[in-house]
């Protein structure tokens, strides 16, 4: 039988989420992800549980940082588990003999109101999980009670004191299901990628434009800083639609083309039912429009600092009035140089550019010299 690991230990919302995916799995614990992300890679498990975004803590960093790894895995399918901590102890036992609460630091956080309101006296200890809290209260005879959830409490066997603590009603986990391979996706399918791009204006919207443009609604948006330089960051991205339809195909080549790390970490079993399918893919001409009025803004913008660029000439050609020339070779040179390095940089010809500032150079230098005229007629 196959196997699926989970973060552990037994008792775990992980492991919860695990026996959702069905039996055809034989499961393993593990006591950290990237345990169970190596043995992934190495082909000891078939598939792997991991807890992505809460959603009152956010997303799950750590797995993040993993799935944009070298040997990444295809997500294979979405579990959203709904989140109940509840107050278990061994016995029954009136609130008031409840010496210390343990679980984990998110779990504690997350019922705190509960806790300070009902538990006012008794101390709180962190543990490393949900399930580690149930099995402590569960080997121990003192007056302990746990956080943890219902299937935690079936587990160790322990009694629930009060059910659904959470200070918020509606938390849930969401979890992937992780392979090496695919699964049958069906019609209920959600694509996520992860992507960067450069590190300058406009950037990030180039990319996000084109889901716009294509009426594909994203569901989940998050960045991470990237380790190697803190300045630049990963997108991720889940959106509804299958990575084989034609528009789905269509943005991923989109994103790709505009990104300087793309990856499709796989198109997967969604769970629940889309708020939002793909709209109508826009006509030629409705594209046209977009990309005719982006243009008129980015012409507008040309002008704006074309002027800023002609006044800053003005002030040099007055700095230099008494200097008696004009032209500076070697100053030229290394504008040109310095263009046709950001033009390589941003896919633009190179000649094209080299021809343009050539001709501003020589309007610009022809500028300074009637101002450099019409200062020595009036002397």
């Amino acid at each position: 039988m196959p196997k699926l690991g989970y973060l552990g230990p037994a008792g775990s919302y992980s492991h919860e989420a695990a026996l959702r995916v069905g039996d055809k799995y034989s499961l393993i614990a593990y006591p950290s992800l990237s345990a169970l992300w190596q043995d992934l890679q190495s082909g000891h498990l078939a598939a792997g549980i991991f807890p992505v975004e809460n959603s009152i803590e956010g997303t799950v960093g750590q797995v993040m940082d993993l799935f944009v790894q070298p040997g990444r895995l295809n997500i294979q399918r979405e579990i959203v588990l709904p989140i109940y901590h509840c107050l278990l102890a061994k016995t029954m036992r009136q609130m008031g003999e409840i010496e210390r609460v343990v679980s984990h630091f998110q779990a504690l956080a997350q019922c705190s109101r509960f806790l300070e309101q009902h538990l006012p006296g008794a101390q709180w200890v962190e543990t490393s999980s949900t399930a580690q809290a149930a099995r402590q209260v569960a080997e121990s005879d003192r007056p302990w009670a746990a956080v943890a959830g219902p299937f935690a409490a079936r587990l160790y066997q322990l009694e629930v004191l009060v059910d659904n603590i959470s200070d918020a009603p509606d938390n849930y986990t969401r979890f992937w299901l992780a392979g090496p391979g695919e699964l049958e996706k069906g019609e209920k399918c959600k694509t996520t990628l992860v992507f960067q791009v450069a590190n300058r204006p406009g950037a990030l919207y180039s990319v996000l434009r084109e889901f716009a443009w294509r009426g594909i609604n994203l569901t989940f948006i998050t960045s991470r800083r990237v380790r190697s330089n803190p300045e630049d960051y990963m997108f991720f991205v889940d959106f509804w639609g299958n990575k084989d339809d034609p528009v789905i195909a269509g943005v991923l080549r989109a994103v790709e083309r505009r990104s300087t790390f793309f990856a499709c970490l796989g198109s997967y079993i969604a769970d629940g039912e889309p708020e939002q399918v793909l709209l109508d893919p826009p006509s030629v001409a409705d594209l046209l429009a977009q990309c005719r009025r982006e243009i008129d803004t980015i012409d507008s913008q040309v002008v704006r600092l074309l002027g800023m660029r002609t006044r800053l000439v003005q002030q040099i050609g007055e700095l230099k009035s008494g200097l008696g020339w004009i032209r500076d070779s070697k100053r030229e040179a290394e504008v040109l140089r310095q263009v046709c390095e950001q033009a390589r940089q941003e896919g633009v010809d190179e000649n094209m550019v080299m021809q343009i500032y050539r001709l501003l150079m020589e309007q610009f230098v022809d500028m300074q010299a009637k101002m450099l005229a019409q200062e020595k007629q009036a002397h």
